[in-house]
């Protein structure tokens, strides 16, 4: 994967991004002054692109995520709307970027993958004397389908100025890394019974079975095992054992792509069959 930072015209220094951008999984940064800098990029590259502007402020894991994302060739970087807060408003919907009312701003990062390369390159040059900004529309112009990677518990930020930057370092600086990855591990919104009856402690589960080295594909083993024993319960009509180890298995399962979702196990996270079943069902 190749990390493309294009300057933002705010002359301001790029920090800590580039080391950041080889932290989520980059093999070589380059800059380049504009977006016909980045259409040449693209015209050459044979390799996934991570592209930021240099005005933006994030947490390594953000840029991680997004360079992870599963959900398509092209994914953008989105980000709630804040007054004075720089970035094109765009709309999300239903983890894709579409057309209408914004509703969101972008993040100032996207990632795009070898097959929609001769896209952005058409939008690149396209967006030429406008800025990195004007990118997500321009792919949608030329039929891309622009997925989005929201920030959610994480720091992003595009700063206006040296100000602006210190401040989002430092709440940035008071992230604790590991605590933030587990809650991003966990799904924000499930039903009733998985909310409060199992995502209440099998996180702690998932934690373990990370720092174990476990991956996803064993706990699915470990969650299918525990279902045959709940079936073999159930034939046996022993209905208090087989509800518990009904729901310890719902508990397990849910950890399979918990686990596939945390960094020490991300690179299999799209090719495991427990973190495959996770991204497919939300």
């Amino acid at each position: 994967m190749l990390g493309v930072i294009v300057t933002s015209g705010l002359e301001l220094t790029a920090g800590p991004i580039s080391g950041q951008l080889r932290a989520a999984g980059v093999d070589r940064v380059v800059a380049v002054p504009d977006l016909a800098g980045l259409a040449g990029m693209a015209s050459t590259a044979e390799e996934p692109l991570l592209i930021c502007s240099d005005d933006l402020v994030a947490h390594t894991a953000v840029l991680r995520h997004l360079a992870t994302n599963p959900a398509g060739s092209t994914v953008a970087l989105v980000v709630e709307v804040a007054a004075g807060s720089r970035g094109e408003r765009i709309r999300e919907e239903r983890g894709r970027l579409v057309p209408g009312e914004p509703n969101s701003a972008f993040g100032g990062a996207l990632r795009v993958d070898p097959p929609d390369l001769p896209d952005l390159m058409a939008a690149a040059r396209g967006g030429v004397g406008v800025g990195l900004d004007s990118l997500p529309a321009a792919l949608r112009g030329v039929g891309v389908t622009v997925f989005s990677q929201r920030v959610r518990q994480l720091v992003a930020a595009r700063a206006r100025d040296g100000v602006a930057r210190a401040a989002a370092q430092a709440t940035i600086a008071e992230i604790h890394p590991d605590e933030v990855e587990l809650r991003l591990a966990v799904r924000e919104r499930d039903d009733l019974v998985a909310t409060y009856l199992v995502s209440s402690w099998s996180p702690r589960l998932t934690g373990w079975a990370a720092r174990a080295g476990i991956g996803p594909n064993t706990v699915t083993a470990a969650s299918v095992a525990l279902v045959a024993a709940a079936a073999l319960l159930f034939w046996a009509a022993a209905g208090r054992r087989c509800c518990s180890v009904r729901c310890l298995s719902t508990s397990v399962s849910c950890s399979t792509g918990w686990t596939a979702s945390w960094p020490g196990t991300r690179g299999g996270s799209a090719r495991s069959a427990g973190g495959w079943t996770r991204w497919r069902t939300g």
